[in-house]
C-alpha cells in the first residue's frame, strides 16, 4: 500500500492553470479481469463519508482540487496489490515535467519514441495530455493500455453509472478484494464472483450488482452479507433494524442487489 500512497501524492501535487481531461469515461480502459478499478469524483465525494480519505492537510491537501477525477486499477501481487492509475484535472507538461517531477528526489528523466516521463525506484509518471497525469510502475506499457491505444473494456452502461456516482468500484471476475472494506467478504466467496459493481453517491448511499456464478451462490452472499453487516453495525455501538435490513440485500437468480446507506461504516 506504500506505492499506493506514494502514487496518490504525486498525482495529487501536480498542479497548474485550469485544464481539463480530454477524456471520456477514462476507466473504462482499466478493466481488466481480476483487477479492481476504482473511480473517484472528487468534488462529490468531498460531501460523503469518503472525505475523511481525501487528503486535506499541507500542501497535498491545498492542492487536492486541481484533481477532478482519480481512478486506479488495483492488481492483485503477493504483496496485496499493484496500483496504477489517471488523475484527470489541472495538469499540464510544463508543471509536471519542469517543476514537480523534474525537481523530486530520486525521479529521473526518461523517454522512449514519443513517450515522456519521470521514473524512480517504486514509480513512473507523466502527463500523458494536457489536463491527464497517468502513474504505474510500468509507464510506457500503462500509457499504451490507458492513453495512446486503450481499448475500453467496461461496459458504457456501467462506465455511465459509475460517472454519476461520487465514488466507484468495479471488477470482472475479482481475484481478492482490498482487505480495509467495511465488510468482509471471504475469499472463497469472491472466487464465485463474475462480476462486481458498487457505487457511492452524495447521499452516502451504497448500491450495487454482485453477479455470482450460481443462485445458489448468490443466497449464500446475501446470507453473507446481512450477517457481516449487522456485526459491523453492533460494533459501532448501533441497534440492527432487522425490518429495515431486509431490504438492503437482495437476490434474483445468481445476481446479488444491494441498497443501504454507509454513512458512519466508512
Amino acid at each position: 500500500m506504500r506505492k499506493l500512497a506514494v502514487a496518490a501524492s504525486v498525482l495529487l501535487m501536480a498542479a497548474a492553470c485550469v485544464l481539463h481531461s480530454p477524456l471520456e469515461h477514462s476507466y473504462a480502459a482499466l478493466g481488466r479481469p481480476g483487477s479492481i478499478v476504482v473511480t473517484i469524483d472528487m468534488e462529490k465525494a468531498g460531501g460523503t463519508s469518503l472525505s475523511p480519505l481525501l487528503p486535506s492537510d499541507g500542501i497535498i491537501g491545498s492542492l487536492a482540487d486541481k484533481a477532478d477525477r482519480l481512478s486506479l486499477e488495483l492488481v492483485p501481487s503477493d504483496t496485496g496489490f499493484t496500483a496504477s492509475g489517471i488523475a484527470e484535472g489541472d495538469y499540464s507538461y510544463a508543471y509536471i515535467n519542469s517543476t514537480l517531477l523534474h525537481l523530486a528526489p530520486g525521479f529521473r528523466y526518461m523517454e522512449e519514441g514519443r513517450v515522456r516521463y519521470y521514473a524512480s525506484d517504486s514509480l513512473e509518471a507523466g502527463v500523458a495530455a494536457p489536463g491527464v497525469l497517468l502513474f504505474s510502475d510500468d509507464y510506457v506499457a500503462f500509457h499504451r493500455e490507458a492513453y495512446s491505444e486503450r481499448i475500453d473494456v467496461i461496459p458504457e452502461g456501467i462506465a455511465d453509472g459509475m460517472e454519476a456516482a461520487a465514488a466507484a468500484v468495479y471488477s470482472l471476475s475479482p481475484e481478492s478484494l482490498p482487505e480495509d472494506l467495511p465488510i468482509e467478504i471471504p475469499s472463497t466467496v469472491v472466487a464465485k464472483m463474475d462480476m462486481l459493481l458498487l457505487l457511492i453517491g452524495e447521499d452516502d448511499s451504497l448500491t450495487g450488482l454482485l453477479d455470482m456464478d450460481t443462485e445458489d451462490s448468490a443466497r449464500t452472499l446475501v446470507t453473507l452479507l446481512r450477517n457481516e453487516l449487522i456485526k459491523a453495525l453492533r460494533t459501532a455501538g448501533e441497534k440492527p433494524d432487522f425490518k429495515e435490513l431486509a431490504g438492503v440485500f437482495s437476490y434474483e437468480g445468481d445476481k446479488v442487489y444491494i441498497d443501504y446507506s454507509i454513512s458512519g461504516l466508512i
